[in-house]
């Protein structure tokens, strides 16, 4: 696994090298067309009847039965009526009418010479090759382009090549692009994109999105925020109420605060609105993990370990095995009121990490998983780059000389890679002896030693 993964960041590496130096990963020129549309020139309007006068409405014209919509026309209709595709077929016409109707979107305020009525063979940055044909490379570099990059490429199923470098497009990276199976090329650099990149694009054999500066990882699906307002030592009757028990097979042993190693939770299936989450309950499973949440900086989260079957009788009721895996609580109000109405959130299926007042994700008690860029954690001043398919966590290495370090540990191997937290010097390096792979440990390592950076709390993804 390790080889592997180290082998896909070859292209990635070559691409920020060049990005490093100030230059572009290697462009591949769009293929010659082998399949050139016909130009079946400008078709001659046909003749229209002159309209009649309007008929004012009444009852009797008002009852007259009404005629059938028009089928509607298949896509790429415009493009074959017009004469973009000539004999290309229904593929290329698909194709053409996603380009007329991204057009707009993509080019701002700059000309573009796409037209229904011109060839598609002739249409700027356009490229048309294969049987059938396709439009397989869009190259508009340098075109002064300032709109943004439309979801829609992602119809052009056929497209090897997307360079749209150099111009002024601003936004988000749409994840539909990730649908390109057959893009081989991506230039997208010196634009005014923002957000985050979609990871699949990483396995493009030629690009230069290293360059990009964007967050390597984009966010997860909205956390799912249900609120509860009574944390009780009694039965769990009540909406919006709920039960820390110390033997999940006993209802009532509740507890006043979580404890150590593995308890229960008793929580009604109504949350403190009165809506009904059951549905959302019944998604629930082993290995989810959920915030106990009373503010920003005061909250525990807990993994799920196991789903016990509903408790009987009224009211739903669900009943978990659970664990806590992190607490943060540096401005904390409680819950230490039970049997109380007190506000707060159950935060389900969280971000394995944190994000700092800088916009730097911070890694906390959990392992990540690459690719991204993260801070060793909430107190330290250092950034690492995280490689795809590589999973670490951080662990507090204690003082020692005055330094205190932090240890990058390998979640595969067990190898831990140590770092001073305040300057980011490395500290210590440690391989299990039995290890398999030392070399490509090694390697990684080094990689993620070369990633280091202090960029300070002021700086922002």
């Amino acid at each position: 696994m390790r080889r592997a993964a180290l082998a896909a960041l070859a292209p990635l590496l070559l691409a920020a090298a060049f990005a490093c130096t100030g230059g572009d990963a290697p462009r591949p020129t769009p293929a010659t067309p082998v399949v050139t549309t016909e130009d079946s020139g400008t078709p001659t309007p046909t003749a229209t009847a002159t309209p009649e006068a309007t008929e004012r409405p009444t009852p009797e014209t008002a009852a007259r039965a009404t005629p059938e919509a028009a089928p509607k026309a298949a896509p790429g209709r415009q493009c074959i009526d017009g004469g973009a595709v000539g004999a290309g077929g229904d593929a290329l016409a698909s194709d053409c009418a996603a380009l007329l109707g991204l057009g707009d979107e993509l080019r701002g305020t700059a000309p573009l010479n796409w037209s229904a009525t011109l060839t598609i063979a002739s249409w700027e940055g356009v490229t048309v090759s294969g049987a059938p044909a396709r439009v397989t490379a869009l190259a508009l570099a340098t075109r002064g382009l300032d709109g943004r990059l439309p979801p829609a490429l992602g119809k052009l199923t056929a497209l090897t090549i997307l360079d749209l470098s150099s111009n002024k497009l601003g936004g988000g990276i749409p994840s539909e692009l990730v649908s390109l199976s057959s893009l081989s090329a991506l230039f997208l650099g010196e634009n005014e994109l923002t957000g985050c990149l979609p990871v699949a694009l990483l396995a493009v054999a030629s690009h230069d999105l290293a360059s990009l500066g964007l967050e390597e990882t984009c966010a997860p699906p909205p956390t799912t925020n249900l609120p509860y307002n009574l944390h009780t030592t009694g039965a769990v009757t009540a909406q919006g109420s709920y039960a820390f028990l110390s033997d999940v097979n006993d209802l009532g042993s509740t507890l006043e605060r979580p404890i150590d190693g593995s308890f229960g939770l008793l929580i009604h299936q109504s949350d403190a609105g009165g809506a009904s989450r059951a549905a959302f309950y019944d998604t629930v499973v082993a290995g989810d993990t959920f915030d106990w949440w009373r503010g920003d900086d005061c909250y525990n989260r807990f993994k799920v370990l196991e789903v016990k079957p509903d408790p009987p009788g009224t009211p739903a009721r669900k009943l978990l095995v659970i664990e806590e895996v992190q607490l943060i609580r540096f401005d904390c109000d409680g819950p230490r009121l039970r049997d109380e109405v007190q506000p707060l959130s159950f935060r389900w299926r969280p971000p394995p990490w944190d994000v700092g007042p800088d916009g730097i994700r911070q890694i906390e008690n959990e392992p990540v998983t690459g690719p991204g860029r993260y801070r060793l954690d909430g107190a330290s001043e250092v950034v690492i780059r995280i490689p795809a398919g590589v999973t670490i966590e951080v662990r507090g290495g204690g003082y020692a000389g005055g330094v205190y370090s932090l240890a990058v540990v390998d979640a595969e191997t067990g190898a831990r890679l140590s770092f001073d937290s305040d300057t980011g010097a490395v500290t210590g390096r440690w391989i299990p002896d039995d290890a398999a792979d030392k070399a490509g440990i090694n390697a990684l390592f080094d990689q993620i030693i070369a990633s280091v950076e202090i960029p300070g709390w002021g700086a922002s993804e």
